[in-house]
């Protein structure tokens, strides 16, 4: 009779990872839908919230590194069980996302970590990378509406607004324009 309920306890088991994964994830995304939120309260909610998603939420632990500062739950040593991704916007790195396992735990598809928390890892690096181009973007147009509201409906510095724009979007492109003007 035992060896009847082991396949539907095996996929009671995967149930109950799937669902804690998906909690972790909808806890993550109703955060980052909310418009008064900051990066760093940002980060430090995603990084106390990860390890809830993962298979030793006890053990785990969470990292965020963007422009040079690192955002973390609490201190803690960095270990070798470690996965990471990266934090993409507009096709370039930005930062990085780690999640660490403070002890050995039992071998998975990538060490000790399950396949489909790794997918979970690059999901949650990629929605924070659509987070702060958002973030981003919102200031620009901001300080958009500032400038023009300056302007005061002067023609003349209409190009002065244009050209801020791309300066603040696409550096490359600006000095592109620059090199040209020259």
């Amino acid at each position: 009779m035992p060896d009847e309920n082991k396949p539907i306890d095996n996929l009671v088991i995967e149930l109950q990872e799937r669902t804690r994964e998906m909690n972790c994830l909808f806890t993550i995304e109703d955060n980052l839908n909310r418009s008064d939120i900051s990066l760093k309260q940002a980060f430090n909610i995603v990084v106390n919230t990860i390890p809830s998603g993962w298979q030793y939420p006890n053990s785990c632990r969470a990292k965020i590194i963007f422009d040079n500062i690192s955002y973390t739950a609490i201190d803690f040593p960095e270990t070798e069980w470690v996965i990471a991704s990266d934090i993409i916007v507009q096709d370039k790195c930005l930062g990085h996302i780690f999640v660490y396992y403070l002890e050995e735990v039992p071998a998975a598809d990538f060490g000790p970590f399950l396949k489909e928390e790794k997918k979970l890892l690059d999901f949650i690096a990629e929605r924070i990378g659509h987070f702060i181009l958002h973030k981003k973007l919102k200031n620009v147009f901001s300080e958009l509406k500032n400038v023009r509201e300056q302007a005061d409906g002067r023609s003349k510095g209409e190009w002065k607004i244009v050209l801020d724009m791309i300066r603040k979007t696409d550096p490359n492109l600006f000095m592109s324009l620059m090199r040209k003007t020259l």
